[in-house]
């Protein structure tokens, strides 16, 4: 079992977990000394979190199909209405350009603001690593679907 700022803490591991300083990205990466990507960033929490993660969604295109992620999601976490998203919980996101959902993200509180964790290559500069984001309304019109992980305690 555990809460809503234990989930946090252990996505927030990533902003510092490779030599210092974020993890890099990597399609279908689950290592945080190779690298990770979003699907992994969830992975990842969810071991450092006690969850049993031998059923991973590992093996998919660069950008995976929307309901495969969407239903591997509803296998492993609870489904709730986005206006009730808080921190901790899941976020799935159309990403842009994308038809289908292919992304996801970690709600967190940054300086008291909402915020969320994910890892993605960045712009032009195709630079990606796990970063930590206040929630604008471009990027919360993306969210389309919204996860409460199995075993949340509330505090």
């Amino acid at each position: 079992m555990y809460t809503r700022d234990d989930i946090e803490a252990a996505a927030r591991t990533f902003l510092t977990a490779f030599r210092g300083g974020p993890v890099r990205w990597r399609h279908q990466g689950r290592d945080p000394q190779t690298g990770i990507d979003c699907v992994g960033l969830v992975v990842c929490t969810a071991e450092l979190l006690g969850e049993d993660t031998s059923e991973d969604l590992n093996v998919y295109e660069r950008y995976p199909d929307g309901k495969t992620l969407r239903a591997k999601l509803e296998s492993v976490a609870r489904p709730k209405p986005l206006k009730l998203m808080a921190k901790g919980d899941i976020v799935l996101m159309n990403h842009i350009n994308t038809v289908d959902p292919c992304h996801v993200g970690i709600i967190t509180e940054l300086y008291g603001a909402p915020a969320f964790i994910h890892a993605y290559l960045m712009g032009t500069s195709r630079i990606g690593r796990v970063v930590e984001q206040t929630l604008d309304d471009d990027w919360q019109r993306q969210f389309i679907a919204c996860y409460e992980w199995p075993n949340l305690v509330e505090a």
